[in-house]
């Protein structure tokens, strides 16, 4: 499989029992889950929740912890789960240092919605703004920044929308797979050319996280029919993925 450029794709993985030598108890915590999003609104047709941009630092392999940019304190941010015709209330507050804004990638929506610049101002610091739509389509979408987009991603702004149709594949398990590739200082601090958007073209750094995390692995059950869900969130790196001794069967792709 080929991820290019930004794209969520959707696979199956017949997994085998050689895949990871072991799997976690029922009990250990999952260091690749996504944190999802708190539903604020008891109807079962809305998906309503509250957004905050704001620094946080995590472990990404310097010699001290990075400071990154957050969707609610997680890199990557939350996951939002719905269906198809529901409505997303998205109540949104920059704490950042800098104007942002939030662009909803692949989402058909109204224009003043987009987060675009050339449709909204940027919220600035301090700020809030409320986004409001109806998703229409099923599939993977993200959300991330549209305001120097190759620095605010990079330092972390990536979140995921994960909307179910009413026919979705039967499967065993199921995972949604941030990928991702940061270039760090020795320090742990983000390299200051980062600002300049036609330095990050094609640039591919030496930390490789999935879900924020170095060195994942991915435990999968003996026998299960697993969906992984792919998103590239990195600015300029291809995946190539395989696993030795595993078919995987593309099911869908962005657009």
């Amino acid at each position: 499989m080929r991820l290019a450029g930004v794209v969520g794709l959707a696979a199956v993985l017949a997994a085998c029992g050689t895949a990871v030598p072991s799997s976690p108890g029922p009990d250990a915590v999952d260091p690749l889950a996504l944190v999802p999003v708190k539903d604020e609104n008891p109807s079962p047709s809305v998906v309503e929740f509250s957004l905050t941009a704001r620094e946080a630092e995590k472990d990404l392999g310097g010699s001290k912890p990075s400071k990154v940019w957050t969707y609610n304190g997680t890199m990557p941010g939350p996951i939002v789960d719905a269906n198809v015709g529901d409505e997303l209330v998205v109540h949104f507050k920059n704490e950042l240092p800098e104007p942002t804004l939030v662009h909803w990638h692949g989402v058909r929506l109204p224009a003043a919605m987009d987060g675009s610049p050339s449709v909204q101002a940027p919220v600035k610091t301090g700020e809030t703004f409320e986004y409001r739509f109806r998703l229409k389509d099923a599939g993977l979408f993200w959300f991330h920044p549209h305001v120097r987009t190759a620095e605010q991603v990079e330092r972390g702004l990536v979140g995921v929308i994960r909307v179910r149709g009413p026919a979705e594949p039967v499967v065993d398990d199921e995972r949604v797979l941030v990928l991702d590739d940061v270039k760090l200082n020795e320090d742990g601090t983000f390299p200051s050319y980062l600002d300049d958007a036609s330095k990050m073209l094609g640039r591919e750094a030496e930390t490789l996280l999935v879900n924020g995390v170095r060195n994942a692995r991915i435990p999968v059950r003996p026998g299960a029919l697993t969906r992984l869900r792919l998103l590239n969130s990195a600015n300029g790196r291809f995946f190539n993925l395989k696993i030795a001794g595993v078919k995987l069967t593309v099911i869908g792709t962005d657009g």
